[in-house]
């Protein structure tokens, strides 16, 4: 009797321990970050330059791009160019930035909160990017700055799916922010492996892409 109760309160306390876990993981990746914000208007038709920067733990997080105005809900270019108070966000896969503060003459600033997404996390643990480990290139980056630039620059469980379909080799988070900022898909790496280099890494295929290197080429 003694030894049964012994197994079903082991088997209730890590039932237990295993909810905290999960419970803690939630809470982790919606946690709430803030930042500020400045953004400008730039001449090509629907595009806005937008720079986020969060300081954290004594160091700065600072991400820019350039967006579509329709990837920022909320905000459109009538509203930056006129001026006056404004309300938007950025709603991507692996989270969300919530921005406010005010625009005149093409020209804004604010400050934004960051809320990550859990179900994004799981999701591309399962595909082999565990956003929660450190790698040995961003040991100084953390947990929340690496969903915070997975949801500035776009990194989706899509992108990892191509990329992992190209048979290129083992990949890790640092190489999906690459593939995001420099444009390379499946396609590109496919086709420069069988251009007579097969041994090509990501840091290559970057190199490739700054020097607008392709297959043709």
């Amino acid at each position: 009797m003694s030894k049964n109760i012994r197994r079903a309160s082991a088997l209730v306390i890590g039932i237990v321990a295993i909810a905290l876990v999960a419970t803690l993981n939630v809470s982790r990746a919606q946690q709430t970050v803030s930042g500020s914000w400045k953004a400008s208007v730039k001449d090509e038709p629907n595009k806005i330059n937008l720079n986020l920067e969060r300081r954290e733990k004594g160091h700065r997080n600072q991400m820019g791009q350039t967006y579509d105005f329709s990837e920022l809900q909320g905000l459109s270019r009538e509203q930056a160019a006129g001026g006056g108070p404004v309300r938007y966000s950025l709603v991507r896969e692996a989270g969300r930035i919530d921005c406010e503060g005010t625009f005149q003459n093409g020209t804004g600033s604010g400050t934004f909160q960051f809320t990550g997404n859990q179900a994004f996390v799981a999701a591309m643990k399962t595909r082999g990017f565990d956003f929660e480990r450190k790698n040995w290139s961003d040991k100084d980056r953390d947990f929340e700055d690496r969903l915070f630039a997975a949801t500035a620059l776009n990194v989706t469980t899509a992108l990892a799916d191509d990329l992992a379909s190209s048979g290129f080799g083992n990949l890790n988070v640092d190489d999906l922010f690459k593939a995001a900022i420099f444009k390379i898909d499946s396609k590109f790496m496919r086709e420069m492996k069988a251009s007579g280099f097969p041994n090509l890494t990501m840091e290559d295929l970057v190199k490739a892409r700054i020097f607008k290197i392709d297959a043709d080429f």
